[in-house]
């Protein structure tokens, strides 16, 4: 699920197709397999937290090896 360029890499929920900014409407994205569409900050929310937070996380709970 990576971003760059504003496409975001098998994100759609439904299809798990790749899904782009929407021309027409701010803040929504549109799957470019099934044209669905989703807000932005939905779909954001769904994706996986970067490595470097995973690791920033890890370092701080006690007791994790």
């Amino acid at each position: 699920m990576l971003r760059s360029n504003g496409l975001y890499r098998e994100a759609c929920p439904v299809c798990l197709g790749d899904m782009a900014q929407d021309e027409h409407e701010d803040g929504w994205l549109v799957c470019l397999i099934c044209a669905r569409s989703f807000p932005t900050t939905e779909i954001e929310a769904m994706l996986e937290p970067a490595a470097s937070a995973v690791v920033n996380l890890q370092r701080g709970l006690p007791g994790a090896a």
